[in-house]
């Protein structure tokens, strides 16, 4: 079986035992349509204890990826193995739990609460990693993102999961999106007679994007340009300024 392993997360293996159906022991990327965002209903210490065979070893159930609050993120099986976390072992449920596991990736994550800060950014990070491997295709509700309680009887994720985050076309990190809307400033004040340092630009314009773009990205991408191309404008010197010309 070829195994792939997302390279940011910690390779954190799980037990051997708790993973496939017989006559279907993994499958392929290409097999895989989608992820299951769960809540742990517990602390990261459970969730690592567990899948080092530390505790409740009689337990038949497994995950793909346990994300910290801090959004330090754990990988217990390559993607390419079948776990148990969307049904339980003998569950044959077709329409749901069974498929659940056969097609989808498992994600617990720990703590309480709607995930944010980190632990969302990671989240994010995960999804946008898994769609670009497996080819699932722009995030949609109830096609590849789904609940536990969607697939069994259950009341998890229990509302923890900011599903708006998710369903954004473009799942992109604050970095990346802070660097985009520094291009788009730039591209908006570059007039034939315009501002010729673009690096004084991107240092102008730092804080204003930060203020607009925070780690979880609270806020929607095309109000974070539309306001910080805002600031920029006010904040920027005359055409007939003061930019050193050295670009």
């Amino acid at each position: 079986m070829t195994e792939t392993w997302i390279p940011w997360c910690i390779r954190h293996p799980g037990p051997p035992d708790k993973q496939g159906y017989t006559g279907a022991p993994f499958r392929t990327l290409t097999q895989i349509e989608g992820e299951v965002k769960h809540d742990a209903q517990g602390g990261l210490a459970y969730l690592l204890n567990y899948n080092a065979g530390l505790t409740d070893t009689a337990q038949r159930k497994s995950w793909t990826f346990s994300i910290a609050e801090d959004g330090t993120t754990y990988q217990h099986y390559p993607l390419e193995a079948i776990t148990w976390h969307a049904g339980v072992i003998g569950d044959e449920r077709r329409d749901t739990s069974l498929i659940g596991n056969l097609t989808l990736v498992g994600e617990e994550h720990a703590g309480s609460g709607v995930i944010r800060g980190p632990q969302l950014a990671s989240s994010l990070r995960l999804t946008r990693d898994i769609r670009a491997l497996c080819n699932t295709g722009p995030p949609v509700r109830l096609k590849n993102l789904f609940e536990h309680r969607e697939l069994s009887w259950t009341f998890c994720p229990n509302g923890r999961i900011p599903w708006q985050a998710f369903l954004e076309e473009d799942n992109v990190t604050a970095d990346e999106l802070k660097a985009a809307i520094r291009e788009v400033i730039v591209e908006m004040l570059a007039a034939p007679d315009g501002i010729p340092n673009k690096g004084a630009v991107r240092i102008l314009c730092g804080e204003a994007i930060d203020a607009f773009v925070g780690p979880d990205l609270g806020v929607a991408p095309e109000r974070a340009i539309a306001r910080s191309v805002e600031v920029a404008k006010m904040t920027a010197p005359s055409r007939s300024g003061t930019w050193a010309t050295n670009a």
